[in-house]
């Protein structure tokens, strides 16, 4: 379902499936690449960046003691690899502000890493394609360190939306 919302274009529970490699061809745009780097800033520090948060502080790994994302998977993955529970969530900020990605859970099946993820909200032109390749870093790290070979993301994003300042952008991509 689409609805015109303020000063967006809004799709209700869009989901899309994509090989974690055909993510990167993406980076050729230099706009892209130098967004990715600040999106970096975003998953893996608490550094300022222009998007003006950071997951670092809402995230959770099912230990205690294992902050780390990669560190987090892994563990669970060598124990057992076809778990269900290799899961990573992100909690409300401690302004109560609700991250955009809810959860992002790795599955191995077939001798390949998949990734789900959960976005409640989501730029679907600006953010959509950075959160992915930051998603397929954490997943890269993880294949390599269990010797698998990567598969595929599947998004599930409740509200994927488009600013109406961005449609004319959008149009001119091919």
């Amino acid at each position: 379902k689409t609805n015109t919302v303020e000063d967006y274009i809004e799709l209700q529970c869009a989901n899309l499936t994509f090989s974690c490699l055909d993510i990167y061809e993406l980076i050729a745009d230099k706009n892209i690449k130098n967004d990715f780097e600040e999106m970096k800033k975003v998953f893996f520090s608490n550094e300022k960046n222009i998007f003006g948060h950071s997951y670092g502080s809402s995230l959770l790994t099912p230990f205690n003691e294992i902050t780390n994302p990669v560190n987090a998977m892994v563990t669970i993955l060598k124990d057992n690899t076809n778990t269900r529970k290799a899961v990573l969530t992100f909690i409300p900020y401690g302004d109560k502000k609700v991250p955009c990605i809810t959860s992002i859970q790795f599955l191995v099946r077939n001798n390949k890493l998949n990734i789900f993820y959960t976005s409640r909200s989501q730029d679907i032109f600006r953010k959509f394609p950075l959160d992915a390749m930051c998603i397929v870093s954490i997943a890269e790290e993880v294949a390599k360190q269990l010797n698998i070979e990567l598969g595929f993301v599947n998004a599930n994003i409740i509200s994927a939306h488009i600013y109406l300042k961005d449609i004319e952008k959008a149009k001119k991509l091919k």
